[in-house]
């Protein structure tokens, strides 16, 4: 494992009773990058997030964060290890009894000896970030669904983490609305530098704002490439991939330029 890369997954494998999800999965993370995990559903794409959070521990292989393999610790220092995660839920997975503004101090509370005015400088300061400014009073249940996802990565954000964890972020929301919270996700990692790693469904949303894209097929990594590179690929399962889940919605950048170079000479 080398600086470039803050996670590795090698050759981890499995199954639960008989039923064998991970075959050898191969995946090197790279640090301050966006990587998005894709695939079929039942594929084993949130297990794999769960296997570098250590909730669940591989039968064989090795999960490395920062070197260190995660299902080899445990206690202290285990907790130590996820102080450097962030993790936003399919649902924000908000308290319903605490406003928006006690939802993201929360974590600053319990983790961290900081003053009330240190923590309200912090929250109000995430909550300008992400444009939440005016509903720090407000509750859950007020919150339209793309709201509640802006406070979710509010609240992952506090402990100021090395590593963001995205687990279907965008469920339950609109097109419209996905694509808009998927632009905010992508503009606060490029803002902070944290490492991300989404797992999503959206392919055509989340496509260009990926660093890297990971195709999870019948257990294994097929892929793991640019959105360029993987339009490109010859792999016929990657391609069928591809025209099944995108069909001619996406347009990559570098086809963009060929089109518009292809316009102009037809021009003179």
């Amino acid at each position: 494992m080398t600086d470039e890369y803050c996670i590795e997954l090698a050759g981890v494998e499995k199954s639960f009773g008989a039923q064998r999800v991970l075959k050898g999965v191969d995946l090197p993370i790279r640090r301050g990058l966006t990587t998005v995990i894709v695939g079929e559903s039942g594929q084993g794409k949130s297990v794999l997030l769960k296997h570098i959070l250590g909730l669940v521990r591989p039968d064989a292989g090795r999960v490395l964060v920062g070197g260190t393999d995660v299902a080899r610790i445990k206690g202290r220092r285990l907790k130590e290890l996820r102080t450097r995660f962030g993790v936003l839920f399919q649902s924000a997975a908000l308290f319903d009894s605490l406003s928006v503004f006690e939802n993201i101090a929360l974590p600053l509370r319990e983790r961290t000896a900081m003053g009330e005015r240190q923590i309200h400088d912090k929250v109000a300061a995430t909550l300008g970030m992400l444009d939440l400014g005016g509903s720090e009073d407000k509750y859950p249940a007020q919150l339209s669904g793309g709201m509640k996802k802006r406070v979710g990565l509010a609240r992952a954000l506090q402990l100021d983490p090395e590593i963001l964890l995205f687990d279907e972020p965008t469920t339950g929301l609109d097109p419209v609305k996905s694509r808009e919270v998927y632009q905010i996700f992508h503009d606060t990692q490029k803002r902070l530098g944290y490492t991300s790693v989404i797992v999503s469904h959206d392919i055509p949303k989340i496509f260009n704002l990926a660093d890297y894209v990971a195709l999870l097929h019948d257990g294994k990594i097929r892929i793991c490439a640019t959105s360029e590179e993987m339009q490109r690929s010859e792999d016929p399962l990657v391609k069928a991939f591809i025209s099944r889940v995108m069909g001619n919605i996406y347009v990559s950048d570098i086809e963009s330029r060929l089109l518009r170079d292809q316009d102009d000479r037809g021009r003179f």
